[in-house]
């Protein structure tokens, strides 16, 4: 007999199940990468955001330390002013403070004032579990200059903070102009932050 509409032969026109299948899996894996890639992109991105902003504290910081350092002073009438480094050190690393009357303050405290104590101090903040920078600004020079004014935090995530200063022939981690009668030659920082 000839092929009547019983013997048709099934068509092949749709999928199978194993086709639908390996489709689903092969698009979840595409999917999943994607997110995967995605995800990471946006990591990367916070973490290089993280490098700058701490690059910008840390370049700024440097900047006007650099400036206030650069005016320093030790005027001939106010025998009270010093320059003061004082060599500190906490969980192994450099924790240094320093302590100057500054010709070109910042002036924080609005009073117009031309010359100032600066201080520069790390500190640990018991309450957070974190290391800060403060920068103190006294207008009154007095025979005090490790305290008074008012303190700011300049930067957060401090590692460490290493002073050193240059008497023309060798480096040293501590100064009082208070003994030594004169200002360093120069002075290097070498400040550490951790990223965030």
């Amino acid at each position: 007999m000839s092929g009547g509409p019983a013997c048709r032969s099934p068509s092949r026109a749709g999928f199978t199940l194993v086709e639908v299948l390996l489709s689903l899996a092969l698009l979840g894996i595409i999917v999943s990468i994607i997110y995967t890639s995605l995800v990471r992109s946006v990591q990367v991105k916070e973490t290089v955001e993280g490098r700058l902003e701490t690059y910008q504290v840390a370049r700024a910081l440097l900047d006007r330390m650099t400036r206030e350092l650069q005016a320093a002073t030790l005027p001939p009438y106010n025998k009270q002013a010093a320059f003061v480094g004082i060599e500190g050190d906490l969980d192994g690393q450099p924790w240094d403070a320093l302590h100057f009357v500054s010709l070109d303050p910042a002036d924080q405290q609005g009073s117009g004032v031309d010359q100032a104590e600066i201080g520069y101090a790390p500190q640990f903040d018991r309450r957070e579990e974190r290391r800060v920078l403060l920068r103190r600004e006294d207008v009154h020079i007095d025979d005090n200059p490790l305290e008074g004014g008012m303190a700011v935090e300049v930067a957060e995530r401090v590692e460490s903070l290493r002073v050193r200063h240059f008497d023309g022939r060798d480096w040293q981690r501590a100064w009082d102009s208070r003994t030594t009668k004169t200002l360093p030659t120069a002075v290097e920082i070498t400040l550490v932050l951790r990223d965030r």
